[in-house]
């Protein structure tokens, strides 16, 4: 009498699983992951939280410098030569 074995075979992992677990691993490309994230979503949501602020003229801040905290919370990083902000 000779006995059979069995191998069991198990399904693979769904795809997503094994992406997470490979940048899981990779540190660095974990953090490049969450970056890009970041970025799609500021893509996304960007023209709704700013709506008409990045193509509105304001000649108050033309040219205004970088950490100019007079200004309004968009002029962060300055203002153009028609006062647009830089940040938006």
């Amino acid at each position: 009498m000779s006995v059979s074995e069995t191998t069991v075979i198990r399904d693979a992992p769904p795809a997503w699983i094994s992406v997470m677990r490979m940048l899981w691993r990779d540190k660095f490309a974990f953090c490049a992951a969450i970056f890009l994230l970041l970025v799609i979503l500021c893509a996304f949501l960007g023209p709704t939280l700013l709506e008409d602020v990045a193509t509105r003229q304001n000649l108050r801040g033309r040219n205004a410098p970088p950490f100019d905290f007079s200004q309004a919370w968009t002029m962060w990083l300055g203002g153009d030569a028609l006062g647009r902000p830089l940040l938006a």
